[in-house]
């Protein structure tokens, strides 16, 4: 397995188990990426996410899991 084979599917398991997961997980970054042409001006700027790996991962799993339910809810 890679570099994180066997940690990732630990805290997913155990932020399933525990229903919440660490809050450092949840950190993310901005980064600001610059527009063409123009710096001067914050509208120059376009943000940029930094999302946690294993955030996303956890994050995926319950829209996955969540997805089914509707259907059952609406007549």
């Amino acid at each position: 397995m890679g570099f994180l084979g066997k940690e990732i599917p630990e805290v997913t398991e155990e932020s399933r188990r525990s229903g919440s997961f660490h809050p450092t997980l949840n950190a993310t970054f901005l980064a600001l990426a610059p527009k063409v042409g123009c710096y001067d001006s914050p509208k120059g700027f376009r943000a940029i996410a930094l999302c946690n790996v294993i955030y996303k991962i956890i994050s995926m799993i319950i829209v996955n899991r969540l997805k089914l339910i509707p259907p059952s809810l609406v007549s």
